[in-house]
């Protein structure tokens, strides 16, 4: 499953984040079942606010919705909110 996002920044649109956590389920992701997620291990590390982003996750069950959501941090790290909750099959 291929995922693309505009990178954010590290305050706002500014900036370069720190870091990405990506995770995926078989239910829809809220912030309420953030942590039983799934943790995709190998996030690109972010490029420049504004800039395209893109990672595949291979080893997905064929035939299966999933559900895929990312919070970026910064250096501190303060942490974003939830990012919204794409979905494919």
């Amino acid at each position: 499953m291929a995922l693309v996002w505009r990178a954010p920044g590290d305050d706002g649109m500014i900036g370069t984040a720190s870091e990405y956590d990506i995770r995926y389920s078989t239910q829809t992701i809220t912030a309420l079942n953030w942590e039983t997620a799934t943790r995709f291990d190998d996030e690109p590390t972010p490029k420049l606010a504004g800039e395209l982003e893109t990672v595949t996750i291979r080893g997905l069950h064929s035939v299966t919705d999933y559900y895929f959501a990312m919070k970026s941090s910064d250096e501190v790290p303060n942490i974003s909110s939830l990012s919204n909750c794409a979905t494919g099959t």
